[in-house]
């Protein structure tokens, strides 16, 4: 169990990511598909790859893993596959021994690690190249999917964090993770038993998509002002790089394909707003509000307003139509 002790301080600092961490999700996709887990919203995303994944992902399973993944990636990562290589070549070579002695010291290093913590020029080379045809091959066909999917998770946090406060907002972040003031207690995938302190920091939360079923705690040793709990982005119904479902395909020609999408993005998660909604489907919320308005008026959607907010949710009738 980790133990993770606030001040007052530290809850008044306490902070929702404002989006997607690339390079966070980059690591924790490569153990997620190495695992080859059965986790359903995974699948569409295996089948779809391009056969060159294995070439290009095998290399990085030295420096990512369920127990750790290097930091090397954090701040280099861009949606620039090019400029990420560039970065890594760029990297300083003293931050970089500071995150190989952390990642040697938790387990047997690969023979590119070997070489890059002896300063081998081409080793660093080789994984800028490594890391440069992971992300296209792997993460950039999904990462509007990711983006999207984390943006109405961190709406969903921040309507807890309006109602209820900090305090409401760290109760309601995964099952794995109780408060009990001034505690924060996470259920640890490593077994470890820890306490941490964070001394007038604060704790950043980070919903990511490839975390699957366990958060965990990052607390980067060169960025000691940012400690991290990485969680997984409530995305119900997400089945990431999935294509489109044959029930939405069966109902475009009667809906359009504007309306079918909205119907099967609101019953894959109910409680969406129309920003949400928009922010999913890739178009703009007046857009979006025009086919919630003709949904609901047929009496595929429900909607109620919660504050300032306008939340949808699917009908008895709309998830007929959808074969549900």
């Amino acid at each position: 169990m980790l133990r993770i002790r606030f001040t007052d301080e530290d809850l008044a600092r306490t902070r929702l990511a404002e989006g997607p961490d690339l390079g966070m999700e980059l690591s924790l996709s490569v153990d997620v598909l190495h695992r080859r887990s059965r986790d359903l919203r995974y699948r569409g995303w295996r089948e779809g790859l391009d056969p060159r994944w294995r070439s290009a992902a095998f290399p990085l399973l030295g420096f990512c893993g369920p127990r750790y993944a290097t930091d090397m990636f954090d701040d280099v990562v861009t949606p620039d596959p090019d400029l990420t290589a560039e970065n890594l070549l760029r990297f300083p070579r003293d931050l970089r021994r500071g995150s190989l002695r952390e990642l040697v010291a938790v387990r047997r290093p690969t023979m590119l690690v070997e070489r890059l913590a002896a300063d081998d020029p081409e080793a660093l080379r080789r994984l800028a190249e490594v890391v440069r045809a992971y992300q296209n091959s792997v993460i950039r066909p999904v990462w509007e999917q990711v983006r999207a999917v984390i943006e109405a998770d961190r709406a969903r946090r921040m309507r807890a964090l309006a109602s209820g406060g900090v305090e409401q907002l760290l109760s309601t972040l995964h099952p794995a993770v109780s408060w009990r003031a001034p505690v924060l207690q996470v259920a640890s995938l490593s077994g470890i038993d820890s306490d941490v302190r964070l001394k007038g920091t604060g704790l950043v939360l980070q919903p990511a998509i490839f975390a699957m079923k366990h958060p965990l705690f990052a607390s980067y040793w060169r960025f000691e002002d940012s400690p991290t709990l990485v969680f997984p982005a409530c995305g119900d119904g997400m089945v990431l790089g999935a294509r489109e479902p044959r029930s939405l395909t069966r109902i475009t020609a009667l809906l359009g394909r504007g309306r079918a999408a909205t119907l099967e993005t609101i019953a894959q998660q109910e409680g969406l707003t129309t920003g949400e909604i928009a922010r999913r489907l890739g178009t703009s919320a007046a857009a979006a509000s025009q086919h919630t308005a003709v949904l609901r008026d047929a009496g595929l959607i429900a909607t109620r307003r919660n504050g300032s907010s306008v939340l949808h949710t699917i009908t008895p009738l709309g998830q007929a139509l959808l074969g549900q």
